[in-house]
């Protein structure tokens, strides 16, 4: 039954595929549309989809994209393009060019569907954004909003590249307030440069600046590889919380037996630690259950581990608890008792040792 369905639904996506897929409105090929850009003295908007399986992709042309009133709005100002990532044999074969497709996606680090780009014809990013409630009127005006911000995003980068040392630090100020409250993504990528500022500027942490910064950037999203090393130098012992943001980062993203392994030692460490955060605490043993799951090292007993403590930590994603419930095992339960009476009995026995020693002791 489950099997027909999803055959069914994988029908009616692809009887449903967004007019942009095959209309010349939208430009397929990246680099083409660059140079129509530039003729035409216009921005791009790029929308990076899944024409025949991304629901949200479909939901978004349904009530915006093949709408005449946005389509009059929006080609004015940009040159639209749609860089489509399709599963069926048919749709891919009309894909111009897919290497360079994924070159993009990875570029902007996109990491889901759709994801729309506004861009300047020399690749900068104006603004971010993606499915949008309200119809194509709504949506026009949610444009013009991105791209206003990134004009006073514009004026602030212009003044700190004139700034001296002492104005750079009131900028910088600034730029981690920014950072933390915008809900744009690009006005947030195009400040990353100048909250790092404070790596190079307090590399000791001396001043606070850096831990600080790395804050900011971990609460925004904008984590690298070379951050993740700073970090785990920053706070090795998660005194600041940190570190189990990195085990949550590897934990969500990691697949192979050996990979997933390494990340649930970090799990195991960061927990013996001590986690600030609730919500990270029951996610990190949530996320670690699913890994040793059928689908990740198939160990039904670490499953299951992981599973009682995230339940007993408690979370309000009612679906992912009772999830986290199919995976406990009563064997484990057991287990999990045996250990701590065992525990126990060692540190009673350690504790009769001491005594004995005290008393032995001249």
């Amino acid at each position: 039954m489950r099997k027909m369905f999803l055959a069914m639904t994988t029908a009616m996506l692809v009887a449903s595929v967004p007019a942009n897929a095959g209309d010349a409105t939208w430009m397929a090929d990246f680099d083409k549309a660059v140079e129509v850009a530039k003729k035409e003295n216009k921005n791009l908007l790029v929308d990076f989809t899944g024409s025949d399986w991304c629901g949200w992709c479909i939901k978004l042309h349904d009530e915006v994209f093949d709408h005449k009133a946005f389509l009059d709005a929006a080609q004015k100002e940009y040159v639209l393009v749609a860089l489509d990532f399709p599963r069926s044999d048919e749709l891919k074969a009309k894909v111009p060019n897919p290497e360079r497709n994924n070159e993009l996606k990875n570029k902007y680090g996109v990491r889901g569907f759709p994801t729309i780009l506004l861009l300047t014809p020399e690749g900068e990013l104006i603004g971010q954004t993606g499915y949008q409630r309200g119809g194509p009127e709504k949506y026009v005006a949610h444009l013009g909003e991105l791209k206003a911000e990134h004009v006073t995003t514009a004026k602030f980068l212009a003044e700190w590249k004139t700034a001296d040392e002492a104005a750079k630090l009131v900028l910088w100020e600034k730029a981690l307030t920014i950072v933390g409250e915008s809900k744009s993504a690009a006005t947030k990528k195009n400040l990353k440069d100048i909250v790092c500022h404070a790596m190079s500027v307090d590399a000791d942490n001396a001043k606070g600046m850096k831990l600080r910064a790395t804050q900011t950037l971990f609460a925004a999203g904008l984590v690298d590889d070379a951050l993740v090393a700073e970090t785990e130098k920053l706070d090795p012992k998660n005194e600041h919380g940190l570190l189990e943001r990195v085990a949550m980062m590897q934990i969500r993203k990691v697949s192979g037996k050996d990979p997933i392994l390494a990340a649930l030692e970090k799990v195991d460490a960061v927990s013996k630690m001590g986690i600030k955060d609730k919500k990270i605490a029951f996610s990190l043993n949530a996320f670690a259950a699913t890994k040793c799951g059928a689908r990740g090292i198939d160990d039904a007993k670490r499953a299951s581990a992981y599973a009682v403590k995230a339940i007993a930590i408690g979370s309000d994603n009612e679906r992912f608890v009772n999830h986290l419930k199919t995976l406990v095992i009563e064997e484990s339960a057991e287990d999990d008792a045996e250990e701590m009476e065992e525990e126990v009995e060692e540190e009673e026995i350690e504790e009769e040792d001491e005594e004995i020693e005290k008393k032995e002791t001249p």
